[in-house]
């Protein structure tokens, strides 16, 4: 008994992003925090602790910084993508993986992610017949491409040649 909860603290402590145990004894695991450019893709994953079909169940991805009282970035239920509650923001820019729920696994891309995404993504499933009920934090970084490369660009050439009139 000690041994499993040692085992359990220790998993938490690695485990990466936040995450809350539900009923059923499964549990999500999520990276702490994800960087990424403004314009690029970004794939968001979720996992549970062990192989478990999530594709009967309802998966939510929320933004749970937003004071909106809709803040649904994708959901899926009814075994299909539901976008009605979606926020406008997020609409046609998201694919959820379906096979991957197969495998307990939650991974949505989001297409050309944009300052305004940078927050918190919360990953919510709930399988009633299953006892399934778990959800997992990770935050998002959204970062602005480098405006001073060209610049450094330009003084990488200047020392270029510089040196090479040395030689």
């Amino acid at each position: 008994m000690i041994w499993t909860l040692v085992t359990l603290l220790i998993f938490l402590q690695f485990a990466g992003g936040k995450f809350t145990p539900h009923s059923g004894g499964y549990h999500f695991s999520c990276p702490e925090n994800i960087t990424v450019l403004e314009g690029d893709p970004v794939t968001l994953q979720y996992r549970l602790d062990r192989p478990k079909d999530l594709s009967a169940g309802t998966v939510e991805v929320t933004r749970s910084d937003l004071n909106v009282s809709d803040n649904v970035v994708h959901l899926y239920r009814s075994r299909g993508d539901d976008p009605v509650p979606q926020m406008a923001q997020y609409r046609k820019r998201t694919t959820l993986d379906h096979p991957d729920l197969m495998r307990g696994i939650v991974t949505l891309q989001i297409s050309s992610v944009n300052l305004s995404d940078s927050g918190p993504y919360q990953a919510f499933v709930l399988n009633p017949k299953a006892q399934l009920r778990a959800s997992c934090t990770t935050e998002l970084i959204v970062g602005k491409h480098a405006e001073f490369i060209p610049a450094i660009s330009f003084i990488f050439i200047i020392f270029s040649l510089f040196l090479f009139h040395l030689f």
